[in-house]
């Protein structure tokens, strides 16, 4: 029997730099076995111990839309818990290939992530973060991340190519 680790949009936000979250070399858990993990993206070290024979991306891999700053403030929704600290920040919304290139190598930079992708073969799924939050053809875009009146057509083809170029699959181009 196969197992499939499928991990839907959301399950990464907090281990793969959404939201403001990136890689926290403090941040520590201790799994159901007893085990203590700590630093970086946790969470990969954890799929890694349950040997999946396929895992699949559901979106969300990337949040390019989102600056990772050197920490963010963490709360239960009324009371602050604690300060989360980034490791390496990329505290920029990106535009240009070599932005979106940097973005993908902070990701993939984790030494946890890396030693899963190694073992585990992955099934990717383009996601709208990729380019812009909740982005359409022939949006128009601007003020808080972008100049005013910037068409979200002009933005995609850079994230598209970045994302062929980080997951080794078969493309026809745009």
């Amino acid at each position: 029997m196969m197992k499939l680790l499928c991990l839907l949009s959301g399950l990464l936000i907090l281990h793969q730099s959404g939201q403001g979250y990136g890689r926290n070399l403090n941040f520590e858990i201790t799994t159901v076995d007893g085990k203590t993990v700590k630093g970086g993206y946790v969470v990969f070290d954890t799929m890694e111990s349950l040997k999946p024979d396929l895992t699949s991306f559901q979106g969300d891999m990337i949040y390019e839309d989102n600056a990772i700053p050197v920490s963010i403030d963490y709360a239960n929704g009324t009371v602050k818990l604690g300060t989360w600290a980034n490791n390496l920040t990329k505290d920029f919304v990106v535009v240009t290939l070599d932005d979106f290139c940097a973005k993908w190598k902070y990701n993939f930079f984790d030494k946890k992530m890396q030693s899963f992708l190694a073992k585990t073969p992955l099934f990717v799924q383009w996601d709208d973060h990729i380019v812009t939050n909740n982005w359409w053809s022939g949006k128009i875009v601007g003020a808080r991340l972008y100049q005013d009146g910037t068409s979200v057509n002009s933005l995609y083809t850079n994230p598209l190519q970045d994302f062929y170029e980080f997951n080794p699959i078969f493309w026809r181009g745009p």
